[in-house]
């Protein structure tokens, strides 16, 4: 009985540590491509951004900001993708829904 209750306590510790550890490299991975954002290394940015969702999976946040960052690298498509991806999980983002209707009038034929 007792020895459940240790392993249970070194489980859990090890659970949390786990959490930090993934959470400090997600949170330096965002530092990282709005570094790269700021410097208009778009295609670094972009690539950190994309990772952050595979390994961290689905946020508004990034992917709002991987549609601005392709928005400023001249690929409108994906630009729409994202924010629209973004829209679908955070419905009320305002600052997407703008950026989305100026990358769909880029779109538009004249």
């Amino acid at each position: 009985m007792k020895m459940t209750i240790n392993l249970r306590k070194v489980l859990f510790f090890l659970l949390t540590l786990c959490l930090i550890g993934s959470a400090y490299a997600q949170d330096t991975a965002l530092k990282e491509a709005e570094v790269a954002y700021t410097k208009e290394d778009y295609a670094k940015a972009i690539e950190l951004y994309e990772g952050i969702l595979k390994s961290n999976g689905e946020s508004a946040a990034v992917y709002y900001n991987l549609g601005n960052t392709y928005y400023k690298a001249g690929k409108i498509a994906p630009a729409i993708l994202n924010y629209e991806r973004c829209l679908l999980l955070d419905p009320g983002d305002s600052d997407a829904r703008f950026n989305l209707q100026m990358a769909r009038q880029k779109t538009i034929d004249k």
